[in-house]
């Protein structure tokens, strides 16, 4: 009896797992890559504006974020406020020739 039980339970396990993967479908795929350049295109425009509350709407836990720059990482929503706030200034610096408006 325990024998049969066993044979049956490895039989069934080895039909589920030889069955064949799903096929790929284009369109899903077509689907996923869209999605993730929409995402890549939403952070490219968060970072570029330097808008942290659009950055952190990102993530799917504010308290966890990340953003890699010449700097080095940046892990919380304080520290990328921090380097917003630096950016813009040196953005106004580079755009008055040193003078502060």
């Amino acid at each position: 009896m325990a024998f049969r039980s066993i044979l049956i339970v490895g039989l069934l396990t080895c039909a589920v797992a030889c069955r064949p993967a799903p096929p790929a479908s284009e369109t899903n795929t077509a689907k996923s890559v869209a999605e993730i350049e929409s995402l890549l295109d939403s952070y490219r425009q968060a970072v570029v504006s330097m808008d942290a509350e659009q950055f952190v709407t990102l993530w799917d836990d504010p308290e966890r974020i990340s953003l890699v720059s010449p700097i080095g990482r940046l892990s919380s929503i304080t520290e990328l406020k921090a380097f917003f706030t630096q950016m813009r200034a040196a953005l106004g610096l580079i755009r008055f020739g040193g003078q502060v408006c």
